[in-house]
């Protein structure tokens, strides 16, 4: 693991949360969020949500994710 991106994903997360602050934790991440450790993708995923004031699974990149995740198994 990089340390340098998780050190910013974990400032990301901080940004993601202060943007929603009327929503539970539960909602504001998808359900297989803390599944995966890329945290220069989850950096890029939280970026796009926050510039686009959407949640996370709302976004694009996240959707192309699951896309290629579940053609994957």
């Amino acid at each position: 693991m990089d340390d340098l991106d998780y050190k910013l994903y974990v400032l990301a997360e901080l940004s993601y949360k202060k943007e929603h602050p009327d929503i539970e934790e539960d909602e504001l991440y998808p359900q297989d969020w803390y599944s995966f450790n890329n945290y220069k993708l989850k950096n890029e995923i939280i970026a796009e949500a926050i510039r686009n004031k959407q949640l996370i699974q709302e976004t694009p990149k996240y959707q192309e994710l699951i896309n290629h995740i579940r053609s994957s198994h």
